[in-house]
C-alpha cells in the first residue's frame, strides 16, 4: 500500500483530457486501445473511497477514456488503520456518502454476499495466470450479481497479488507448523474458516503491526514495502493460500442517474482495467523480489509435496460448506477447469556466479540396482535407470533418457540446488514437488547428495555426472 491517493484525482483528470487507459503506467497495451471514445452523456464526476489507490486509478483512467472524458473519478482515501476497514467502506457507499467504493473480495461473505467466495476459497487461485483466466471469464459477471441485494451494481474484479504464509516465530510449511498458532487475517469468513481449519487461531490485523502473531497471510509486494521480512522470518515459498482481488462497486442510486452509454462505460472498464493491473502486479512482485532477496533478511522455505497434500486436505471441511451452496460449488468447479499448471514459487534471481558452475548437460549412467539402494522404487529403477542426461540453464532443468523426460525450475542458494518439477512424460511423477541437493564440482565432475528432511531423486545422487556439453 504507497499511499498515493492525494494523486489520484490529478491522474484521473490528465486520463479523461487525453483519454488514456492506464495503460502507460502498467505496460503492455495495444496503442489501438488508447484511443479516446467519443464522449457519450454529460459531463459526470463520481466519487470512489479505497485503501488501496491502484486499482482505483487504472478503473478511473479507463472510465475516462471508454465515456470520451464525460466520466471524471475523484479518488479518496478511507484508511486502513481498522482491522475492518472494508466493511465500514462498503456501509459508506451503502449510505450515500461515496458513489462508488474498492474494496477486496475476501470481505463480501461478511456482509452476507456468498457469490465471491469462490474466488478467494483456500489453495484455489493459486497464480496470476489462474486469476487472469478467471476474471476474463464469465464467472466475473456471475460474482458480480451477488452485490445486487444490497442496492449496489458490481462494476469489475480487478487481480490481485498472491497471499503466502509468512512464519514468524516459526516456520508455516508443514500442517503441524499451524498447530495452536496466532495467524493474521484481513476481513473474511472464508480466510477465517481456512485457517482454523488448518489448527490455527484466526486474528485480524491492520497494516504496519503483526505483534502478537505467529504468522500471518501475505503478498510480496505488501511484505516488502512495510518491510516485514524482519529476520526469523520465512515465506513459504510454492504455497499460495489465496489471490487477493479487487471489487469495484457504484450504488445503485449513483449508477440510475448516469445515462445508458456512461453505464456501459463503467462496465466496460472494469475488463479495459485488467490487463494493466495484471501487469502492475506482476511488475510489483518482481521488484519486491529483488528487494527482499537484496536485504537478505527473509528466509524461504518449500514445502514437501506430502506436505502440500495435507495442507489441502485439511481444508476439504472449508470446501464441504462452500460447496452446500450450488452456485459456489459449480464456480470452484469452473476455477478448478480452468488449471492448466503447477503454479511457480518464489525463488530470489540467482546471480551468475552461483548457477555458472552448474549450467550445461551433465551426462551420467545410473543401474536400476543404485536406483532402488539410493532409496528408489522398483518404478523409478525401471523408468530411470540407463544413461540419462540433467540440462541446467538459466533457471530451467530438463532430465532426458530414452524414455522419458521431465522438466522444470531450479534455484541455487550457495551449495543448496533446488529442483521443483513441472511436466514429466512417464510414471512415477508429482508436478510441483521441490527437491533439494547439495551440490560440488570438481572439474567435469558434478556431484549431487541428500539434504536431511528434504525430498531427493534417488537417481540423482546414485552416481557423480559428467558435463557434456
Amino acid at each position: 500500500m504507497r499511499g498515493r491517493a492525494a494523486l489520484a484525482a490529478a491522474l484521473v483528470a490528465l486520463a479523461a483530457g487525453c483519454g488514456g487507459s492506464g495503460g502507460d503506467k502498467a505496460g503492455g497495451r495495444d496503442p489501438a486501445m488508447k484511443e479516446a471514445a467519443k464522449p457519450v452523456g454529460k459531463q459526470v464526476t463520481l466519487t470512489l473511497v479505497t485503501v488501496d489507490p491502484e486499482w482505483g486509478e487504472e478503473f478511473a483512467a479507463a472510465a475516462a477514456r471508454l465515456s470520451g472524458g464525460t466520466i471524471r473519478i475523484e479518488i479518496g482515501s478511507g484508511g486502513s488503520a481498522i482491522v475492518d476497514y472494508e466493511r465500514r467502506l462498503i456501509e459508506k457507499v451503502r449510505a450515500g456518502e461515496a458513489d462508488l467504493v474498492s474494496v477486496g473480495a475476501r470481505a463480501w461473505d461478511r456482509m452476507g454476499v456468498t457469490s465471491l467466495r469462490a474466488i478467494v476459497a483456500p489453495f484455489l487461485v493459486d497464480s496470476l495466470e489462474l486469476q487472469r483466466r478467471v476474471l476474463e471469464s464469465p464467472l466475473a459477471e456471475r460474482m458480480l450479481a451477488g452485490l445486487e441485494p444490497l442496492d449496489l451494481v458490481g462494476l469489475a474484479i480487478l487481480p490481485g497479488p498472491l497471499r503466502r504464509p509468512l512464519g514468524l516465530a516459526r516456520p508455516l510449511v508443514g500442517l503441524g507448523d499451524y498447530a495452536g498458532a496466532t495467524f493474521g487475517i484481513r476481513f473474511g469468513r472464508v480466510a477465517r474458516d481456512s485457517v482454523e481449519a488448518l489448527g490455527a487461531s484466526a486474528k485480524g490485523y491492520r497494516i504496519g503491526s503483526l505483534a502478537g502473531l505467529d504468522g500471518a497471510e501475505l503478498d510480496l509486494d505488501t511484505i516488502a514495502g512495510v518491510r516485514y521480512d524482519v529476520p526469523g522470518a520465512t515465506l513459504t515459498a510454492n504455497v499460495v493460500l489465496w489471490s487477493r482481488p479487487e471489487t469495484i462497486v457504484i450504488s445503485r442510486t449513483a449508477f440510475e442517474r448516469l445515462e445508458p452509454a456512461q453505464q456501459e462505460s463503467l462496465r466496460r472498464a472494469g475488463l479495459e482495467a485488467l490487463t494493466p493491473a495484471l501487469d502492475r502486479i506482476e511488475r510489483e512482485q518482481r521488484e519486491a523480489l529483488e528487494q527482499v532477496c537484496g536485504r537478505g533478511r527473509l528466509a524461504f522455505a518449500t514445502a514437501l509435496s506430502s506436505e502440500v497434500a495435507a495442507l489441502h486436505a485439511a481444508v476439504r471441511p472449508v470446501y464441504d460448506a462452500l460447496e452446500r451452496d450450488p452456485e459456489t460449488k459449480r464456480m470452484i468447479a469452473d476455477i478448478e477447469s480452468m488449471r492448466t499448471e503447477a503454479s511457480e514459487p518464489l525463488q530470489c534471481p540467482a546471480s551468475r556466479a552461483a548457477t555458472a558452475g552448474l549450467e550445461g548437460t551433465w551426462r551420467a549412467t545410473v543401474t536400476a540396482a543404485q536406483v532402488r539402494a539410493n532409496g528408489g522404487t522398483a518404478a523409478e529403477a525401471a523408468t530411470y535407470a540407463g544413461a540419462g542426461a540433467l540440462e541446467l540453464e538459466d533457471g530451467r532443468w530438463t532430465f532426458r533418457n530414452d524414455r522419458t523426460t521431465v522438466a522444470g525450475t531450479y534455484r541455487v542458494a550457495g551449495d543448496i540446488l533446488e529442483l521443483t518439477m513441472r511436466t514429466c512424460t512417464a510414471n512415477p511423477c508429482s508436478p510441483g514437488a521441490t527437491s533439494a541437493y547439495g551440490w560440488s564440482r570438481y572439474l567435469r565432475v558434478l556431484t549431487l547428495t541428500r539434504r536431511p528432511g528434504r525430498q531427493f531423486w534417488p537417481r540423482l545422487v546414485a552416481t557423480p555426472s559428467r558435463l557434456v556439453g
